[in-house]
């Protein structure tokens, strides 16, 4: 049930019009709608699936989601001025401030992270993949650099990482990260082992 949801949900978002543009400047419009839909159609088709079916995962939800979007957007104005190289992290490629994070991109993966942190990452590969795409559309279209996007993603997911529990016994597509420090005094020594299992 969960896996055709989320299919779904995916094919959706994929299928947006694309093949009423009759030429390159209607398609990239056509393309940069997509990534304007998506951010909206997406945490909302997660969040509807939430109330229909998984009542207990509402609130994690909405925490993840909301503070994915809170910290989007302290970190546009927080880091507006910021150098970097010969522009600000702030500015656009097409013109325009507040570039980074993309928050197009923050609203999708906090959703599409959701599903991967909830109910596993295999069920989430095609809501991932939509994210995806409406992330590229905000470079393609010049709204975002790529690393605007790339730091709207990782807000989206380090937030739905840290406010969801997952409700399966085992999942093998769900990865586990465990720092360990070893302090050994008599080498004046500390090591510092990560382990990420899959």
């Amino acid at each position: 049930m969960k896996r055709l949801f989320v299919l779904c949900c995916a094919l959706l978002c994929l299928s947006y019009p694309f093949h009423e543009a009759r030429s390159l400047s209607r398609a990239q419009e056509q393309f940069e709608k997509y990534g304007d839909t998506a951010q909206y159609l997406i945490p909302a088709m997660v969040f509807s699936f939430v109330l229909l079916a998984d009542r207990e995962a509402a609130v994690p939800f909405l925490k993840s989601y909301g503070f994915a979007l809170a910290t989007t957007y302290a970190g546009k104005y927080a880091l507006d001025d910021i150098a970097s190289g010969a522009s600000t992290l702030g500015e656009r490629p097409g013109g325009g401030r507040l570039n980074f994070p993309s928050g197009h991109t923050t609203s999708v993966f906090a959703g599409a992270g959701f599903v991967a942190y909830r109910y596993g990452w295999l069920e989430a590969i095609p809501l991932l993949l939509a994210a995806s795409l409406a992330g590229y559309s905000r470079v393609a279209a010049e709204r975002h650099t790529a690393s605007g996007v790339l730091a709207g993603a990782a807000v989206g997911l380090v937030n739905a990482a840290l406010f969801t529990t997952h409700n399966k016994e085992h999942d093998p597509f769900r990865p586990e990260v465990f720092f360990f420090v070893n302090a050994a005094p008599e080498d004046e020594r500390v090591v510092l082992t990560l382990t990420w299992r899959f």
